[in-house]
């Protein structure tokens, strides 16, 4: 990045894997382990805008924010029911802070194809977005094993920006 260009925004990565007797209370104790249970998640699509940082920080660090407030998120969830295979859920990415970026949020049954999928999309997306082409992709992929008698859930989410109401 060039000297002397502020940045305007932090995006945060954030993730995490939970259990319940309902595919609800799965996705909401993942929710929960990331730190995004109390929000009301308002999902975006995949634009990243310029002056932007991605920081992973695994739970989100709340700043003087309340219960129920607009949470903006990209959003990449499975859900998997008692005694099925493993499922994935995965954000990638490709950014130019000055520029912007794209995110893709993918599922699928195994990390190679998860992966697989995460890079090629970004791939594609970034052939037509010249300032990413060529540019190295990010990601983070939570895998989501079920119990026997139990749903799980996995979450991986980018969030933007918390607002009041």
């Amino acid at each position: 990045m060039k000297k002397g260009v502020q940045l305007s925004c932090r995006i945060s990565i954030v993730w995490g894997i939970g259990i319940g007797d309902t595919p609800v209370s799965a996705f909401d104790r993942a929710l929960e382990q990331a730190g995004i249970h109390e929000y009301n998640l308002i999902e975006l699509s995949s634009v990243i805008p310029s002056y932007c940082e991605i920081i992973e920080t695994g739970h989100w660090q709340p700043l003087e924010t309340q219960r129920g407030d607009r949470m903006y998120v990209v959003l990449s969830k499975a859900i998997v029911p008692p005694g099925e295979k493993a499922q994935w859920a995965g954000l990638g990415w490709i950014n130019v802070p000055e520029r912007g970026g794209i995110f893709v949020e993918v599922q699928g049954d195994s990390y190679t194809v998860l992966t697989t999928s995460l890079k090629s999309s970004l791939r594609e997306m970034s052939a037509y977005r010249p300032h990413l082409e060529g540019k190295a992709p990010h990601f983070r992929v939570v895998q989501v094993e079920p119990s026997a008698s139990q749903f799980a859930s996995g979450i991986v989410a980018a969030v933007y920006r918390v607002v009041s109401w």
